[in-house]
């Protein structure tokens, strides 16, 4: 194994909220590769939807199939009610009302992108970043929960620190924010990139 692909939101690019536009420098993804002595290359795209997510994932390992063998992917899927919007002049989010429907394009989106790897023997692990639970997920009878973590990104965090929500962060433009809109910190990082290399069958 030499490689370690991570694709997903914001919670997976290492979105930091005092500092717009850089990525922590010690996000999971990182903390992660370096403890299994594999390069890290982190894809993530603030505010995706699942459906950028597995686009982005297909388009790069269709590009290094030459490396395959050598790569463990890791995808922090978001919140499925986010939805892809083409836009006049780029493209945007929107937030759609039916969760079910939703959540089942999503559901589809995990089984395909699991067959995929399965099929070409590539070692993956999928965890849900915030906003779901992955139980929704994990049983169904075709998702492998063994590749699947039982907890989420932010019900992880919640765990260990029940005054998430609580707390509040100074926005770009100086106004307070609510601790539901805060992303993790590089500690919050370091303690969620050790419960994977924990749940990683390698």
């Amino acid at each position: 194994m030499k490689y370690l692909y991570a694709d997903g939101d914001s919670y997976t690019y290492g979105y930091q909220d005092k500092v717009y536009g850089i990525p922590l420098e010690n996000r999971w993804s990182s903390l992660l590769s370096d403890r299994l002595n594999l390069k890290e290359v982190n894809n993530s795209v603030n505010g995706s939807s699942n459906s950028e997510i597995i686009k982005r994932s297909m388009k790069w390992l269709s590009e290094n199939q030459s490396i395959w063998k050598d790569t463990l992917v890791m995808i922090g899927w978001t919140v499925s009610v986010r939805e892809e919007k083409k836009c006049s002049e780029r493209d945007g989010i929107t937030i759609t009302s039916d969760y079910f429907q939703s959540s089942e394009k999503t559901k589809q989106m995990m089984i395909d992108l699991q067959y995929f790897l399965k099929s070409n023997d590539i070692k993956y692990n999928f965890h849900i970043a915030f906003g779901e639970e992955p139980s929704d997920y994990r049983s169904d009878e075709n998702i492998d929960e063994n590749n699947f973590c039982d907890t989420s990104f932010m019900n992880f965090i919640l765990s260990h620190n029940p005054t998430f929500f609580d707390k509040f962060w100074k926005h770009i433009d100086g106004r307070k924010i609510n601790g539901f809109y805060r992303h993790p910190t590089e500690i919050e990082h370091k303690m969620w990139s050790e419960y994977l290399e924990r749940n990683i069958k390698l």
